[in-house]
């Protein structure tokens, strides 16, 4: 890395622009003074003969090859102190090995040990300070030395410009002197080999500053190169330190550890110093109690025998206390066994009150279900004898107005069946739940067949509808029995005990009106009148 690199810090940057702007402006000054009477001597047309003045870049060359030569001799300097510091670090390293190992063996003069390695570290920085401000300051002269190459080559770009001036002006003095020397003295020889002269001086001037600027560039970068090796030594030195330093740290604290372990053993001994005296003491008045102590228990030996025998006799008044409990204990399971007997009983009995309970709840339950029927199957019926009712008041308006020609003629079959419903062909009519007994189930509330008026005269067409006949009397009066006995099966599964009285009374409140509209039908059958006309039934 250059020593022109960005990555200095700011204040130590800061330190070197400041020293370089001094030092540059100070090399102004003094290389503006010589310069003029060069540029003076260059320009002017001088008449005859004069020596050539060393050219300012001869002087800075040697200028700058000192400055070169002292630079070196610094660099050796910087190299002897920072083999010095290494054997002094050396040395250092040496002294705290042989510190540690005195402190291990002992702690006696490692305080002091440790002072002289804080004055060696002080030293050691001292010295690195030192050799930093060394180095500050040849980089310093680098930037001088760098700032001085750049003046030589403006110089170098000057004097060209000036050579090609002079030469230019040597052609045009030339051919002046030519036109002059022709048209008026004939030539000017000495003026051109002055001017010649001059030319090569500068010339050779050029070349000598040229070589001078490759011999400074040179020796800058050998420089450079030589600083930057100082610069690595003196990192690796300044590692190096705080790695001593970091030892010596920790050396220090080592020390510091011994010596609290020192303190803690001397401690520890004379602890142990006074707890054996204690020990001593306290071991003879031991004895003195461990004699006591044997007289003690001879006698507490003999206590604890009386106390034995005692021990003994209460134990077999306890042995006969317990075979008593036993027992005790035996009879208190025998009634413990007897009560859960009991108890199980008791159980079985309550959960067959409990079933019993349920059956009653049951049984009660379809009594009110038979009880909803029963009223279900009232309604129905009441139905039905309001249908019969009104099929015998139709039958009874038509059987007084049927011609006497209907008697003898058979009655056709329309709606009505001539013989009685399941009956024998003699017309005997059998039981009343045969002969309304259909296909299918009845239902309440509805009867079978065409017994409704409505259902029988809706099935009829106008031209089919027929007078009602005498003989449909008998039909209607054994259809009325059968609905009757068909109510009265519909309550034989209720038990009589709860019905009876209900049943009587219901029976006697239905028949009475059917058979007192028989009676009607009846006395009407003797008034009959032939001539009448005959009446359709709605």
């Amino acid at each position: 890395m250059s020593w022109d690199s960005p990555r200095r810090s700011g204040s130590f940057e800061a330190g070197l622009r400041a020293a370089t702007a001094s030092s540059s402006a100070s090399s102004r000054e003094q290389h503006r003074q010589p310069s003029s009477p060069r540029l003076h001597r260059s320009r002017s047309s001088a008449g005859g003969p004069s020596k050539a003045s060393p050219s300012p870049e001869r002087r800075r060359g040697v200028g700058g090859a000192g400055a070169m030569q002292q630079q070196q001799q610094r660099v050796a300097q910087l190299e002897e102190e920072l083999r010095r510091e290494r054997e002094e670090k050396a040395r250092a390293l040496r002294e705290l090995e042989e510190t540690r190992r005195e402190g291990e063996s002992g702690a006696r003069g490692a305080a002091e040990k440790a002072q002289l390695l804080e004055r060696e570290v002080d030293k050691s920085k001292e010295s690195e300070r030192k050799m930093l401000e060394s180095l500050i300051y040849q980089t310093k002269q680098l930037e001088q030395a760098k700032i001085s190459l750049e003046e030589a080559k403006l110089e170098i770009a000057a004097l060209r410009q000036a050579n090609k001036g002079l030469e230019a002006a040597a052609r045009r003095g030339g051919a002046e002197q030519r036109s002059v020397k022709d048209l008026m003295f004939g030539g000017a020889d000495e003026e051109i080999r002055v001017l010649r002269g001059e030319l090569r001086a500068a010339m050779q001037g050029e070349e000598r500053s040229r070589k001078a600027a490759d011999d400074l560039s040179v020796a800058l970068a050998d420089v450079t190169m030589e600083a930057k090796q100082v610069k690595v030594w003196l990192s690796e030195a300044q590692a190096e330190l705080e790695a001593a330093g970091a030892e010596a740290e920790r050396l220090r604290g080592a020390l510091a550890a011994a010596e609290a372990r020192l303190r803690a053993v001397s401690a520890e001994h004379d602890r142990c110093r006074l707890e054996a005296d204690e020990c001593a003491a306290a071991w003879a008045d031991k004895e003195r109690v461990l004699l006591d102590c044997v007289r003690a228990s001879e006698e507490e030996v003999n206590r604890a025998r009386q106390d034995n025998t005692k021990l003994v006799e209460s134990q077999r008044v306890i042995r006969d206390e317990n075979a008593r409990l036993r027992d005790i204990l035996k009879q208190a399971v025998a009634e413990a066994n007897v009560v859960k007997d009991s108890l199980e009983l008791a159980r079985a009995e309550n959960a067959r009150l409990n079933d019993a309970v349920a059956d009653k709840d049951a049984a009660l339950q379809s009594l009110r279900q038979e009880y909803e029927c029963v009223k279900v199957s009232e309604a129905a019926a009441q139905g039905s004898l309001k249908e019969l009712n009104s099929l015998l008041a139709a039958t009874t308006t038509t059987a007084c107005s049927t011609p006497a020609s209907a008697k003898t003629a058979p009655a056709p079959d329309h709606g009505f069946d001539q013989r009685l419903p399941n009956g024998s062909e003699n017309g005997t009519p059998q039981s009343a739940s045969q002969r309304w007994m259909a296909d299918k189930p009845r239902k309440p509330g509805k009867l079978k067949g065409g017994f409704s008026q409505s259902a029988r005269m809706g099935s009829l067409n106008p031209k089919e509808r027929v007078f009602a006949s005498l003989s449909n009397i008998a039909d209607l009066k054994s259809a009325a029995d059968a609905a009757m006995e068909d109510f009265d099966d519909e309550f034989d599964h209720i038990d009589e005990s709860h019905y009876a009285d209900m049943e009587d009374s219901m029976k006697h409140k239905k028949k009475r009106p059917i058979f007192r509209k028989f009676g009607d039908l009846f006395r009407r059958k003797s008034f009959y009148k032939p001539n009448l006309a005959p009446v359709h039934t709605l």
